[in-house]
């Protein structure tokens, strides 16, 4: 039988050997992906609700539950490295820039936006 010395040896050797032999990618980050979005992730190229209702290409929604039991339901957006109000909720804290800086204009009614129900109805969601 061999001696607890010479088994605790050979755990040793087989664990360095595990550890010199394990894939680089197993270690480092993974590829940027472009595919790998976060849930709220809204673009002008792939918007199907209608006219894109913003000025900017790209923005990130994000929903949280406020209030007494999270009744309140707090929709912002993020674009161009700041946080837009998209609802009351989250206009009502004080906290957020005013939509309406990145919020387009109706071409085909001057002085009107364009239709953001469909963008605050996604950002609700996310709350679900």
């Amino acid at each position: 039988m061999p001696s607890k010395s010479l088994l605790q040896f050979a755990v040793v050797i087989a664990v360095a050997a595990a550890a010199t032999t394990a894939s680089p990618t197993a270690i480092t980050a993974a590829a940027p992906n472009p595919d790998n979005r976060p849930r709220g992730y809204v673009s002008e190229e792939t918007w199907t609700d209608g006219p894109w209702p913003l000025t900017v290409s790209e923005a990130t929604l994000m929903c949280a539950r406020q209030g007494v039991g999270g009744g309140h339901q707090s929709v912002t957006l993020a674009a161009n490295r700041k946080m837009y109000a998209v609802n009351g909720t989250a206009k009502s804290t004080g906290q957020f820039e005013d939509i309406d800086e990145i919020w387009a204009e109706d071409a085909s009614y001057p002085g009107l936006k364009v239709n953001i129900g469909p963008l605050l109805a996604k950002g609700l969601s996310l709350c679900e």
